[in-house]
């Protein structure tokens, strides 16, 4: 939009409304861009110093321990032929050697349950209780899952040099393998 549209339409704005609507409008819309633009600085230094932000390990596990997950995860899955490509394409190619896995998040275990075939020893960690309660209940019958409860910090109770491949789960993708035949530790 031109210079001269937005403040034709910002004339029409105060022609149509009153001098203080005016100003809370105008207030609000600069108010928006400053928040934008300082948040983009937060955002940006929070990467650049590997700093939480608004992330902090304590919302992240109040977070997932308050979270609704009767849906078991699966309302994130986009569609069942979705979810089939990445046990196809992604978990089964990486973890089909057997070995240790760490997963990092299970959730409710959506992906979970496609890694005790995969593998000889899955530990699944996760900063939230609630989390891996229900993983408990879904998985402790099988010997090969083992549950870390962690600070969301360090991996403390996992052996350096232990684990053969590791992912983390996430809402917005998959239980993506972050290493292959790679090692803790090293």
């Amino acid at each position: 939009m031109s210079r001269a549209t937005r403040r034709e339409r910002l004339r029409l704005r105060y022609r149509e409304n009153d001098p203080v609507w005016f100003v809370w409008h105008v207030l609000a819309a600069v108010t928006r861009r400053l928040g934008a633009f300082f948040d983009e600085r937060a955002r940006g230094r929070a990467v650049s110093r590997r700093l939480p932000g608004t992330n902090t390990r304590q919302d992240n596990r109040e977070g997932w321990n308050r979270y609704d997950w009767s849906g078991a995860g699966e309302e994130w899955t986009v569609s069942p032929e979705w979810r089939e490509s990445i046990v196809r394409d992604l978990l089964r190619p990486n973890l089909g050697q057997g070995g240790t896995a760490l997963e990092i998040g299970p959730g409710a275990g959506r992906w979970t349950q496609e890694l005790p075939p995969l593998v000889s020893e899955l530990i699944l960690t996760d900063v939230s209780e609630r989390v891996l309660e229900i993983c408990r209940v879904r998985f402790g019958g099988d010997p090969k899952v083992s549950f870390l409860l962690t600070d969301g910090a360090a991996l403390d109770g996992v052996a350096d040099r232990s684990v053969d491949s590791s992912g983390r789960s996430t809402s917005s993708s998959t239980s993506l393998p972050t290493t292959r035949r790679r090692t803790c530790g090293s």
